[in-house]
This record gives structure tokens, C-alpha cells and sequence, in this order.
């Protein structure tokens, strides 16, 4: 036959060649159906073991392209599929379907089961009740927010096993959040460029949450505020001024305030979530002797003058009221005598006189130079400063590793020699 010659070898080459292209798409199609998977779910799930690497980049990219790896894995396994289920060989086919089957479980249970939006899942039915009308147990601590008149309390218990709710404050459209991983508390507006944003949360990094917006997909860290990934990259939040305090506490404050209730749809997923309520403070040795600085163990973080300072809890449990000068500025940090409510407050000047000590009987704290008492809502109600108020400042109380994580340069105070 003319041209046989020539054509047998290619004709031989043909099904090696055909054979070697199946065998490389069926092992890319099973690598895109796990890997993509598995970085996702490990970089991004709340009990992940990478919460302390810094890898948010391919944690983005792993959860932008794990759906479209899923759809390119089945379709590079479909011409086996098709294949097998020809051959007459029954364990085969059998075989191909289950190992397809489990391939998409797995795929479900990594980018499902396992997500931080699952672990916490959003309020479905929200209910705010009047002081007198709360159920809330008034020792719960609460994330209050004052706004434009209005006031409303979320309790930490409630909110934090949410992690996050999309509210209303004074008019003011928010995201109330706060993460149980390393108990921090924000309240944010949510309006950018006029338009309301709604957040679904996507993972942790750091221990702390990774919310996406709806409108870009953009990520956003829950501790600053500011996108760090997506299209939003670089733009910032304004933070709404909140107070964390005891229920009892806030409501003394503001009367007329209302207060966030349980999700009465939810009962069973505060009881299996009922761990993460308690905070895992690690602040002393196996012989009970306290230990600061733990990465779990609480701190107390202010900027003032452009510097950040973390205050160790155990200094001021033991001092109940710290002085400092944080980037010149004069402070006062002043816990009250339930231990849980504390306060900062600019002193008036830097020197001795303005310094202050605990009051004997708990009433609040006495300045050196005139021995007035003040209150614990920085009036002076007894000596030569009567009717005075100190200007309050903003506050955190979270752990160290989350402080230390989200603000970067930050100093450590630490007390005189005595």
C-alpha cells in the first residue's frame, strides 16, 4: 500500500500518546480535586494548625480558585468516566464512581463542614429586649455601642459564638463582631462609597476572623477593619467607639439601652459551641505561679501620642490603677473592684500631682496632688476638683498574640523598680 509504511509508525504512536495524555489529565484532575481543597481548609479553618503562619495571600487564592479547581478536576476525569463506564468491567466502573463520590464528600466537608461560617453561624432570628424585659444574666460581659442617642448591648456569649451581626445603631448601619479565638471585640459601619456592604465570613488567620464582602469578594480582617485582599485591597472601615463592660454595668450607663437576646433557633448550636464561651487565658505555671506575657494570657492595649502599649492583666489585678505616659501622653488605666469593668483616662498633666491611687473603700481613685475622688466614669464627685470629668480614651482587653499580632511595634509596659 502506498504511504503504509510511513503511516504504521504513527498509527503504533497514536494510542501511547492517547494513553499518556489520559494518564496525566486523570492524576492534574485528582491533584485539582484535593490540593486546592486542603490548602484552603488548612490556612483558613478556626481549629487550623496554621493560625500562626503568615500566608493570607494563598489562603485568598486557594478559596478564590478551590470551586473552579472542583468543576476542572471532574471535567479532566470525565473522558475515564466515559470510558469506564463502556468497559464491561464492573469493579472498575464501581471503582471510578466512588472514588468521584468521595473526592466531591471531601471537597464538601473541606469547604463546608470545616468553614469558619459554618463554625459560626449567623443570627437567624435577632431580638433586642429593654433592660427590663433582658434575659440576658446581668455579669455577662457586653460589647456596648452609643450612637446618636441610641444604645445597644451585645453579649459576648451571644455575639461571639456568631461572630458577627449586621445591625442598626442611631441610624447607623453596623457590623457588630467579636472573636472567641482571641477575644476581641470590634463594632464597624458598614456604608462605603454610599452603599451598605453586607459580610459573610470566610476563615481565620492570626485566630482572628477573615470576613468577605458580598459586593467584591474582598477580604477584610475583623481586628483592623481594612481589606487585605480583593479588588478592595487597602480601604478601611470606619470603627464605631464601643466599651466592653458587665451588662449591669452598661445598663447603670444607659437606662434606656437594648440588649441583644439568644437566637431562640439556635439552642443546640450554643450548647455544642459552649466551650469557646470561656476564655482560655494561659497565665500561669503548673505551680499556680503567675507568668506574664502568655500568648493567651489578657492584656490591656491602647494607642495614645502614635505609640501602642499592652498592659499585662495580672499588673493590673494586682495594682488596680497604672500610670503611664504612652507616647507622651498621660494615662490612667483603673480596674474596679469586681475586677471585670476597667477604664482609661487622660490625666490632665504628666506630673506626680496628676497621678492616681485606688481609693481605700472602692469608690473609684484619688489624684496625688489634691486627694479628690473620682468616679468610675472619670468625674470627680468629693474634694478640690468636684465637677471635673476626665476625657476618656479608647481601650482593648484581648489577648497578647492578638495584639501583639495587629499592632505591629507595639511596647510592653512594665513596673518601676521599687
Amino acid at each position: 500500500m502506498p504511504g503504509g509504511p510511513l503511516n504504521s509508525p504513527l498509527q503504533s504512536m497514536q494510542p501511547n500518546v492517547l494513553a499518556r495524555i489520559l494518564r496525566i489529565s486523570f492524576y492534574v484532575g485528582l491533584v485539582l480535586l484535593v490540593v486546592p481543597g486542603v490548602i484552603r481548609a488548612y490556612l483558613l479553618s478556626p481549629p487550623g494548625g496554621s493560625q500562626g503562619l503568615d500566608m493570607l495571600p494563598l489562603a485568598y487564592y486557594a478559596f478564590t480558585i478551590h470551586p473552579f479547581a472542583v468543576a476542572s478536576g471532574l471535567l479532566l476525569l470525565l473522558p475515564h468516566i466515559v470510558m469506564t463506564i463502556r468497559t464491561k468491567e464492573q469493579r472498575l466502573r464501581v471503582g471510578l464512581i466512588f472514588l468521584c463520590v468521595a473526592l466531591l464528600g471531601f471537597n464538601y466537608f473541606l469547604a463546608v463542614k470545616l468553614s469558619a461560617a459554618n463554625t459560626f453561624r449567623e443570627v437567624q432570628k435577632k431580638v433586642f429586649a429593654t433592660a427590663a424585659e433582658n434575659k440576658v444574666a446581668t455579669q455577662s460581659l457586653v460589647i456596648g455601642v452609643e450612637r446618636n442617642g441610641v444604645a445597644k448591648a451585645y453579649p459576648i456569649t451571644i455575639l461571639g459564638l456568631h461572630y458577627r451581626l449586621a445591625d442598626t445603631v442611631g441610624g447607623t448601619p453596623v457590623l457588630a463582631t467579636y472573636s472567641l479565638l482571641c477575644h476581641m471585640g470590634r463594632v464597624y459601619a458598614t456604608t462605603l462609597d454610599g452603599v451598605v456592604q453586607a459580610f459573610d465570613l470566610v476563615g481565620m488567620q492570626h485566630y482572628n476572623g477573615v470576613l468577605a464582602d458580598h459586593a467584591t469578594r474582598s477580604w477584610w480582617y475583623q481586628a483592623t477593619g481594612r481589606a487585605v485582599m480583593g479588588p478592595r485591597a487597602g480601604r478601611q472601615l470606619e470603627e464605631i467607639p464601643s466599651e466592653q463592660m458587665t451588662l449591669s454595668a452598661w445598663i447603670a450607663r444607659h437606662p434606656n439601652t437594648l440588649v441583644l437576646q439568644p437566637d431562640s433557633s439556635a439552642a443546640n448550636f450554643y450548647k455544642e459551641l459552649s466551650g469557646f464561651a470561656h476564655a482560655r487565658t494561659a497565665d500561669r505555671d503548673a505551680s499556680g505561679r503567675v507568668v506574664r506575657w502568655q500568648d493567651f494570657g489578657w492584656v490591656v492595649g491602647l494607642a495614645a501620642g502614635g505609640v501602642a502599649r499592652a498592659y499585662d492583666w495580672n499588673d493590673l489585678l494586682e495594682r488596680r490603677v497604672l500610670n503611664d505616659q504612652p507616647g507622651g501622653v498621660p494615662v490612667v488605666i483603673a480596674l474596679e473592684p469586681d475586677t471585670t469593668n476597667f477604664h482609661v483616662w487622660k490625666r490632665p498633666a504628666p506630673d506626680a500631682a496628676h497621678e492616681f491611687v485606688p481609693d481605700s473603700a472602692g469608690r473609684g481613685m484619688r489624684d496625688r496632688g489634691t486627694n479628690s475622688l473620682w468616679d468610675w466614669t472619670g468625674a470627680c464627685i468629693e474634694g478640690p476638683c468636684l465637677g471635673q470629668h476626665l476625657e476618656a480614651l479608647a481601650v482593648r482587653q484581648e489577648y497578647w498574640l492578638a495584639w501583639r499580632t495587629f499592632n505591629k511595634g507595639t511596647t510592653q509596659w512594665v513596673p518601676a523598680a521599687k
